[in-house]
């Protein structure tokens, strides 16, 4: 996974702890999200690309692409939706199937897997990060036993993503 973009009000609607926020304010819920997205982030020490995608207005100030925390914020204009910009946004992507988009709607989800990216529920955000086996360590000229070897191929392809 290198690429993650969030489908902005699909994911603060279905998260008790971000709709919550709406009942302050819309930018509330907005912060909300970045800070839980931010902590995900250095959580897991995720270096890949995060973009949450938010359904824009015209006449508010929104700058285009605004990045807090290495996450990149994108408000859509009156003329184009959320969904089609993530839709837009994966069938542009070198990789499809290394972007993990974030949503629950079915019209984004749908868009998105035609395209070969994978899709995940908000509840993404929350899961706790796996804890990974301790290593073993073997002198160098000592043969590996299978186990060992497994051990070790399971931690790496855990580390690196490759499950």
């Amino acid at each position: 996974m290198k690429t993650i973009i969030l489908d902005a009000y699909n994911v603060i609607y279905r998260l008790p702890e971000l709709s919550g926020k709406l009942k302050g304010s819309l930018r509330s819920a907005r912060r909300a999200l970045l800070n839980l997205t931010m902590d995900w982030k250095r959580e897991r020490g995720f270096k890949g690309d995060i973009y949450i995608v938010y359904d824009g207005q015209d006449d508010v100030f929104n700058p285009e692409g605004s990045k807090f925390g290495g996450i990149r914020n994108i408000f859509t204009s009156s003329r184009e939706e959320a969904d089609d910009r993530i839709i837009s946004m994966v069938r542009q992507a070198a990789k499809p199937s290394e972007v993990v988009v974030i949503s629950l709607d079915g019209k984004v989800a749908n868009g998105c897997k035609v395209y070969g990216a994978n899709v995940e529920s908000p509840d993404f955000l929350r899961r706790k990060r796996k804890k990974r086996k301790h290593m073993v360590e073997v002198s160098s000229k000592e043969l590996l036993s299978g186990k060992v070897e497994r051990e070790i191929t399971e931690y790496y392809a855990d580390a690196l993503g490759l499950d």
